[in-house]
């Protein structure tokens, strides 16, 4: 292109985005065009889940976005709550409908009865899977379904009075007859405070401790926030027999958090927060009392209190018994961690953790059951003397697995490995869910099971492995290698069937059993292409290496007619991550031939209108984890120059019509890489951060402080130097986000910056979206978003 002809195409584009960028419009949500249109409106397929002890499978089709009507419900966000106001749901970013049964031995498919046009969540299954529960969400309550998983006969066994404050709001006891429920048990006179605002000063002090917490929103400020707060948390458990629909009281209604039922039924464990409320934290981190509440005698055992986390340093655990939980092969056993070294990740002991047995009556120190020499992850039992244990060394990036037999205290490490590491992995045990509700390890005839992805750096074969407890010798017992896309996703218990996935570029995901004996598979569903407009594109893995020989890889997509004879514009994303070796970062899960079926608004949509998408580049930042962001704008840099040197060599893409665009952390790359480089176009961010001193105790996995490590924090800061800015932006940024550290004011505070030093940028504000978005119409109106941008870029 002549010169002077580029310099004025791309005034006018300047004026054209600059004319757009001053005007506060009011806009209604808009659809991308047809041809991407039609695409998006395909039908999803329907969701399974297998019950291997009575043979079943149910269906479900799944409903992918939220409707705008029940996002425009009042929601309650307060403390770390976040419930729908009328309704007492949890927030969701989807719903099931359509629900049905089919029996795997004859064939045959029931369909459950349940109101039509309705929104349903995922089925729980009784324990021995002959029944399961189902919540119907309606705009005034939740409604609770029992379903006959033999028959397919359906009840309402909970009319309303449900909530979800705590999560869970119905779960199976150990005899598969009784649930317990968390009911509001409102009465008269518990009227919802009213929101007002604040009627007299409020004063913060200090007391000299040192209180180092991420940025969250909707914290508690006010005693009315805490009454707001009570009333919409506080939750009265319900026992229910699911035969005679018999209903009992249990406790008093409070405030109950990671309630876990004992194997035999009798106990009920859980963590109450206790006040004041913190002002730093959300509710799950507040001070709370472990309490144990025997549900025959409706009798309340305090058995330790937790201190609040919000003066916790990062990388530290609390002091004192910090985690709870029951022993899965007794029948009321309590097991409990707490640190041996002050919960200091800097102190040097021959032991960091250890787990307690506490039997009843729960009262004393207990005695000890193992300790570790490292951070305790979690542990799982195998029998009642071995256990799976998983330790970290969180400044190195180490994991640790061992296998640890409690009566000769002799351990046989499995791994020890950099956590980033995804190549030649052992594997993770497979567990099973008991007759009790609780887990332990799949254990038969002295043996373990452990399965993994099976990826190494030339090949993906998924795989079982069998591990003996006697001598650790492994067997290799079952290895799918095939050209499709494959995964196991579960076992029966006896070892002999597997449940697994397959796919490929031109079939979507579909499910199937197989013997592992005679290798025979069962096809479960035949789900056909119903995009063929997208799984007909051009698709490649690309691997290539920045300047440091760092290799990286990433996956492009090409239009489907494209022969190479004309270089094409080019929209990437990537995201950012951190890694301690160039080996690790070097390491690459892509493969070519997977169903590509987006969700929501992905830029692989723009290949129907002619521009190749990169997705997932590898854009990693490689160093000690303390000290690795020291040169993350260099290193991002290296990263994005080695992509678009590729691909200019292999003569795809026209390097002069290079967009990037990320979201949350990757739209933080997106402006950092537009302050200091002339390597783009234009860019697309949404939902980022982009001044780190309003993040001043740390951000993603950033460990020092702003006043540790300042000139850092302003080097990343992509806010300070908009001047440098010289590329058209999309900014997107949904009103309602509560990530911490993506506050909306993030991007409000840089499109006036933006604004106030002339740069040229589109501000988008969505409605009703939280950092994730769910509605059909946002995802929509992104799509007509971006055509409209790169349109006026590249015309």
């Amino acid at each position: 292109m002549n010169l002077n002809k580029k310099k004025k195409s791309g005034i006018v584009i300047l004026l054209i985005l600059f004319i757009s960028s001053i005007l506060c419009i009011e806009l209604n949500y808009q659809k991308p065009s047809e041809d991407i249109l039609k695409v998006f409106n395909q039908p999803y397929n329907p969701a399974i889940s297998i019950y291997f002890k009575t043979n079943l499978m149910i269906n479900r089709q799944y409903e992918v976005y939220m409707p705008y009507e029940f996002m425009a419900e009042p929601i309650i966000r307060i403390g770390g709550l976040e419930i729908y106001e009328k309704s007492r749901a949890k927030i969701r970013s989807g719903f099931f409908k359509d629900f049905s049964i089919t029996n795997l031995t004859d064939g045959n498919t029931l369909k459950i009865d349940l109101p039509k046009d309705s929104k349903y969540g995922s089925e729980s299954a009784s324990f021995d899977e002959k029944k399961f529960l189902i919540h119907q969400y309606l705009p005034n309550h939740i409604r609770l379904w029992l379903v006959d998983a033999i028959t397919g006969e359906a009840k309402v066994i909970v009319e309303n009075g449900l909530t979800q404050a705590n999560d869970e709001s119905a779960q199976w006891l150990p005899d598969n007859i009784h649930i317990l429920v968390c009911t509001m048990q409102t009465t008269a006179t518990d009227i919802a405070p009213t929101i007002q605002k604040d009627k007299c000063p409020l004063v913060y002090e200090t007391k000299g401790i040192e209180s180092q917490n991420r940025t969250y929103p909707n914290l508690i400020k006010t005693s009315e926030d805490e009454n707001l707060f009570d009333h919409f948390a506080m939750i009265q458990p319900m026992l229910i027999n699911t035969e005679t629909a018999e209903k009992k009281i249990i406790g008093e209604r409070g405030l109950y958090l990671y309630m876990q039922i004992s194997p035999d039924g009798k106990y009920l464990l859980y963590k109450e927060p206790l006040k004041p409320y913190s002002r730093k934290v959300y509710y799950q981190s507040f001070k709370a009392n472990w309490v144990v509440l025997n549900l025959e005698t409706n009798k309340k055992q305090i058995l330790s209190t937790l201190d609040s986390y919000e003066n916790l340093k990062t990388g530290w655990v609390s002091t004192g018994r910090r985690w709870y939980t029951w022993h899965p092969l007794k029948q009321h056993s309590l097991l409990f961690t707490q640190s041996l070294d002050n919960g200091s990740p800097d102190l040097t002991l021959e032991y960091s953790d250890e787990v307690r047995i506490l039997e009843v009556p729960f009262d004393g120190e207990g005695s000890q059951l193992f300790k570790t020499k490292k951070r305790l992850s979690n542990f799982q039992f195998i029998d009642d003397s071995r256990i799976f244990v998983r330790e970290n060394v969180r400044k190195q990036k180490r994991s640790i697995a061992s296998i640890l037999n409690l009566k000769t205290k002799q351990s046989y490490e499995l791994w020890n490995r950099n956590s980033d590491e995804i190549y030649d992995l052992v594997g993770n045990p497979i567990m099973e869910t008991m007759e009790n509700g609780h887990t332990k390890i799949l254990f038969n005839n002295n043996k373990i099971y452990l399965s993994e992805e099976g990826l190494s750096k030339n090949s993906r074969k998924p795989f079982i492995d069998e591990l003996s407890l006697k001598n650790f010798h492994k067997k290799r017992i079952f290895e799918l290698d095939s050209k499709d896309y494959t995964r196991i996703i579960k076992t029966d218990l006896e070892m002999k069937r597997v449940l697994i996935s397959r796919e490929n570029r031109q079939t979507p995901t579909n499910q199937s059993i197989i013997d592992i004996n005679n290798k025979k598979e069962l096809a479960l569903t035949h789900f056909t292409n119903t995009v063929p407009e997208l799984t007909h594109l051009q698709k490649r893995v690309i691997n290539y290496q920045r300047n440091d020989g760092v290799k990286l890889s990433g996956i492009i997509y090409l239009p489907e007619k494209w022969d190479g004879s004309k270089r094409l514009p080019l929209i990437m994303s990537a995201y950012p991550e951190e890694f301690t070796n160039s080996e690790t970062a070097s390491q690459s899960s892509f493969v070519e031939n997977r169903y590509s079926r987006p969700w929501g608004s992905s830029l692989l949509y723009l290949c129907l209108k002619g521009y190749a998408v990169l997705t997932e580049a590898s854009f990693p930042i490689i160093g000690d984890p303390l000290t690795v962001n020291d040169t993350w704008m260099e290193q991002a840099e290296a990263n994005a120059k080695a992509v678009i040197s590729y691909l200019d060599q292999e003569g795809i893409v026209d390097t002069n019509k290079v967009v990037i665009q990320g979201h949350s952390y990757g739209a933080f790359m997106v402006l950092n890489l537009l302050s200091h480089t002339d390597l783009f176009a234009g860019g697309i961010a949404r939902n980022g951060a982009y001044n780190r001193t309003l993040t001043p105790f740390g951000f993603q996995s950033e460990k020092r402080t702003l006043w540790q490590a300042k000139d850092l924090y302003l080097k990343l800061s992509p806010f300070l130097y908009v001047d440098q800015i010289k590329k058209p932006i999309l900014l997107i940024h949904s009103m309602e986000d509560t990530n911490p550290g993506t506050y909306p004011i993030q991007s409000e505070r840089l499109f006036e910056a933006l604004e106030g030093n002339g740069k040229i940028c589109r501000y988008v504000q969505l409605p009703l979206e939280d950092h994730n978005y769910v509605m059909k119409e946002t995802h929509q109106h992104l799509l007509w978003e971006y055509e409209q941008f790169l349109d006026n870029l590249f015309k």
